[in-house]
């Protein structure tokens, strides 16, 4: 079985080197008008949580500089529910698997929902799609 998840492991990690090379980039403008928006880690919110929000001005408007570290979460949140919403766009279905499976819960760590069955179809599938691309290779 020790030899089996190795051998798994191995050709997931050759799967996800093929795969993760980024072939499409579309750029996407967004605009926040929000009432309220917390910046900060995981702190209590109260007035120990309240922080100095650096500021700029443009012509007549003062706007706050909210720090890339604030936005990240979000966009990635977003980017989740776009990938969630289309899944017909996956060029595979262990492709869509990945991303159904994907939890990201508002409390607690990351993880990944499936069943015993379906992981095992997960493998069968990838084992394939890894020897498709080495035979492409060779």
């Amino acid at each position: 079985m020790e030899k089996v998840l190795t051998r798994w492991l191995d050709e997931l990690r050759k799967f996800l080197r093929n795969e993760s090379e980024l072939r499409n980039r579309t750029l996407i403008t967004l605009h926040f008008k929000p009432n309220l928006i917390r910046i900060g880690s995981g702190r209590e919110i109260g007035p120990e949580a309240r922080l100095k929000i650096a500021k700029v001005i443009i012509g007549n408007e003062e706007l706050s500089i909210i720090p890339e570290s604030s936005w990240r979460g979000t966009l990635r949140r977003i980017g989740e529910s776009i990938a969630k919403a289309s899944l017909e766009s996956f060029r595979n279905a262990l492709d869509r698997k990945f991303v159904q499976i994907h939890v990201e819960p508002e409390e607690g760590p990351i993880f990944h929902e499936i069943e015993l069955e379906e992981l095992r179809t997960m493998h069968k599938v990838l084992k394939e799609d890894v020897d498709e691309q080495s035979r492409r290779i060779a």
